[in-house]
């Protein structure tokens, strides 16, 4: 398990969380109770898109939405 840490717009922690880095983050983040805006459940909207401050080197990038937006 990874340790995802969460933090606001100004680096302060909100909270931190144990994931797999092998299972789809949205719904792992939803079962910790933390709320990410999102629509379409698969990518393609990227309303749920966020910033990686690090750890970017675990993200599985096979993304199922459009190639215009980025990773």
């Amino acid at each position: 398990m990874t340790q995802l840490r969460i933090e606001n717009n100004k680096g302060e922690l909100i909270k931190e969380v144990p994931i797999d880095v092998g299972r789809v983050l949205l719904s792992q983040l939803e079962s910790h109770d933390i709320e990410i805006p999102n629509a379409c459940r698969t990518g393609m909207c990227a309303a749920c898109m966020c910033k990686i401050v690090s750890g970017s080197e675990h993200v599985i990038k096979n993304l199922r939405g459009e190639p215009a937006f980025p990773l």
